[in-house]
């Protein structure tokens, strides 16, 4: 698994994370014909197993992001193996079943040019923030849509 994590760093305060990207690694496979710059497509219809001492290459798409950096904080990106803030139901499960230990490399030489691909759009107008009335709507919750339906729990024969 690769967890990779871009964070806005002001110069004073903690590190803000703007966008994240998962992708399992036997699950690299692009198809080219739907991928775009940035914009890499996984069909994940195959599991390619990798190999030890093999290097091989990741494209791993970041969330979309529409965020003004503003002068003077820096960008940091972050790649790892792992994920402790990440929970999932199949996380658990895959990390129960992977060979321990496990090692990773980045590799980021002349030959394996590592990169992020981070557009650049400027002199963009800065987005103002939401005001009230609309900021203090209490927006209702509807079953179904994006949380679960929980109106006949507990569940009966």
């Amino acid at each position: 698994m690769w967890f990779v994590k871009v964070f806005d760093v002001p110069p004073n305060g903690p590190p803000q994370l703007a966008t994240r990207g998962i992708l399992k690694a036997s699950f690299r496979a692009l198809d080219a014909t739907r991928s775009k710059p940035g914009h890499p497509y996984h069909p994940f219809q195959r599991q390619e197993m990798m190999q030890p001492n093999q290097i091989y290459e990741f494209q791993i798409e970041l969330s979309p992001l529409c965020r003004t950096f503003k002068q003077g904080p820096r960008i940091e990106l972050q790649v790892a193996s792992d994920d402790t803030h990440y929970t999932n139901i199949l996380r658990q499960i895959d990390v129960q079943l992977l060979p321990w230990p496990v090692e990773n490399a980045v590799h980021h030489d002349a030959a394996h040019a590592s990169h992020l691909l981070l557009p650049v759009i400027p002199d963009a107008a800065e987005i103002r923030p939401v005001e009230p009335p609309l900021s203090e709507v209490e927006w209702p919750l509807v079953p179904g849509s994006w949380m679960p339906h929980t109106d006949e729990f507990p569940l009966r024969d």
